[in-house]
């Protein structure tokens, strides 16, 4: 990208600034940048920085993506905007891309942003050449007809005051009629519409008759040919000075391939989430099996062998004939003694690889378990508020449940420098929700952004896994905070 592009960075911790704009200048872009952390600054900035593009952290004190989405919405200004954040949900991408980003990049992902960069700056100077190119070959239908083709665009437009809509040669073609086999109508359009999305067609299209000047939206068409088709529909109404509106001009176009590819992808990530699942399920059994064989081959072993030296210090004690009995039981005794204590370590590893507790007695008691050996273990003070009373969870939830707690206590212990942790287990609202919060040092440098945080990682994939999400992050006035919310749907209460 040889031009200067102007940058607007919306974040509020330096560190992860300098982070972006040092990325940037990896990946060769030429560009000046401004870094703001509230809202007055930003929509200065807005007005006197003009940016190209917008890179925007989630969360600031007085702002976040949401809110600078609907700022530059509000002030019709078509300016890209990216999610520069440190972890989000599936269904929260979704939103935000539903309220206008363009793309959002994970900061353990900044190797990504360049090229994000680069193809949201092409992507938008396609999309205003594009638009530029449409408002003047609305003007001339010959350069409309070759546009419409290449774009595979149709538009039409019907003159509410004497009744008369005309449609362009590639609205024909998109429904799949030649030019003039049907009468051009709002009706005949509506008839194409896929049955399942009339209703809704419907009603936009008299929301926009009520008092909207334009709306964008998507449905599906059957073809002549009986195709499904995926139509993006863009409406622009024209009204009158009493504001009675007297013409409306539609542009249709046919993403069908886009539609289809969306779906694929998101196929994929279904497939690899329940790849994932099975994975974690695998590891699970083989824990249980790898402790089940510990526990009956070497742990037998081990007591057979202390039961033998045990008959033999008592068969030395009786023999008189053995000069050297008392350096032969002290031997035995040490022998033992490290018997014991390989017993104990196989019994501490047997639990580290599965918990009795919880597959004989429950997750509340393997959380209560857990909190105790960890207390012992790291002399930090955990609470535990179990405000959902007996909670009964499928096998895997159970499972996934423990471990994320293990792994955030284990995180505490190695990082945090805590002196008191509190778990919290709730019902809140339609999930199953458990909190884990420490008033350690807090998050220098978010885990979640760190790419080598496979801790991290792990205790998201975990909660994804089970249609739920997971956040970490900092408290006030000191510590860190994990949670993990799982649908109710998944998770039954007693």
């Amino acid at each position: 990208m040889n031009k200067t592009i102007r940058i607007l960075h919306l974040e509020d911790l330096p560190t992860d600034a300098e982070l972006v704009s040092r990325e940037l200048k990896k990946g060769k872009i030429r560009f000046e940048g401004l870094v703001v952390d509230n809202k007055n600054d930003f929509i200065k900035a807005l007005e006197e920085f003009s940016p190209d593009i917008i890179l925007s952290d989630h969360n600031l004190p007085t702002l976040n993506s949401i809110d600078a989405l609907r700022i530059v919405r509000d002030k019709g200004l078509k300016i890209p905007i990216i999610l520069v954040t440190a972890a989000m949900s599936e269904e929260f991408a979704v939103n935000v891309m539903k309220g206008g980003a363009v793309d959002y990049i994970l900061k353990d992902r900044l190797q990504r942003l360049p090229a994000a960069v680069i193809s949201t700056m092409e992507k938008f100077r396609l999309e205003n050449e594009r638009q530029e190119f449409l408002d003047d070959v609305i003007k001339n239908e010959a350069l409309l007809k070759e546009t419409e083709s290449l774009a595979h665009i149709g538009s039409w437009q019907s003159d509410l005051l004497n009744g008369i809509t005309k449609w362009s040669e590639e609205t024909y073609r998109i429904l799949g009629y030649q030019s003039g086999e049907i009468i051009p109508s709002f009706e005949n359009l509506v008839k194409s519409v896929h049955p399942e999305d009339k209703d809704y067609v419907k009603k936009i299209s008299a929301d926009i008759l009520i008092g909207l000047k334009s709306r964008k939206f998507n449905f599906r068409i059957i073809g002549k040919d009986g195709a499904i088709k995926h139509i993006r529909s863009e409406l622009l109404i024209e009204r009158n000075e009493e504001g009675f509106p007297i013409k409306i001009t539609g542009f249709n176009q046919d993403v069908t391939e886009t539609s289809l590819a969306v779906e694929e992808l998101k196929s994929s990530r279904e497939q690899l989430r329940a790849l994932a699942a099975y994975l974690q399920n695998v590891r699970e059994e083989e824990r249980t099996a790898i402790a089940r064989e510990i526990h009956d081959e070497l742990g037998q072993v081990l007591t057979s062998l202390k039961m033998n030296l045990t008959l033999m210090d008592k068969t030395i004690s009786s023999n008189e004939t053995i000069s050297n009995k008392k350096e032969l039981s002290d031997e035995i005794s040490s022998m033992k003694m490290i018997i014991d204590n390989s017993i104990k370590r196989i019994k501490k590893i047997i639990t580290e690889l599965r918990s009795e507790v919880l597959d004989n007695l429950g997750l509340i008691p393997a959380i209560e378990w857990q909190i105790e050996e960890f207390n012992k273990k790291s002399g930090i003070d955990v609470g535990f508020n179990n405000l959902c009373g007996e909670v009964a969870l499928n096998k895997d939830i159970s499972i996934a449940v423990y471990r994320i707690l293990q792994e955030a206590l284990t995180n505490v212990a190695r990082h945090s420098k805590a002196s008191k942790v509190n778990v919290k287990i709730e019902k809140k609202g339609d999930h199953f929700k458990i909190e884990i919060e420490d008033n350690g040092v807090g998050l220098k440098s978010e885990p979640s952004k760190e790419s080598k945080s496979f801790g991290v990682l792990g205790m998201r994939e975990r909660a994804i896994i089970l249609g739920g999400d997971f956040t970490i992050e900092n408290v006030d006035p000191s510590g860190a905070k994990v949670v993990v919310n799982i649908p109710l749907e998944k998770a039954q209460l007693v």
